[in-house]
């Protein structure tokens, strides 16, 4: 966006700001907040998408866990993440 732009569409923006009301100003700020947070989600996003792989081995610990996650699916012994958030009301 062109710098001229960009002022313009702040003065416009404030001057919109200054006729609302108080509710609706808790809505505006409830909306930009939703912005911000959605622009830095691409951004973190972004970051994972070009992060290098990592080099290091798993530890022990890490790889115990594996083995017993696999041997837990193989036993039947998990359930789908929406039936574990029925269950607890989430």
């Amino acid at each position: 966006m062109h710098i001229q732009t960009i002022e313009k569409t702040r003065k416009k923006i404030f001057s919109i700001i200054k006729s609302l009301e108080p509710v609706e100003l808790k809505s505006l700020e409830d909306y930009a907040e939703f912005l911000a947070q959605r622009n830095n989600e691409a951004k973190f996003a972004d970051i994972l998408r070009t992060a290098e792989p990592e080099n290091e081995a798993l530890s022990q610990g890490e790889t115990d866990g594996i083995k017993e996650a696999d041997k837990d699916i193989k036993e039947g012994k998990i359930r789908e993440l929406k039936d574990y958030v029925k269950e607890r009301g989430l």
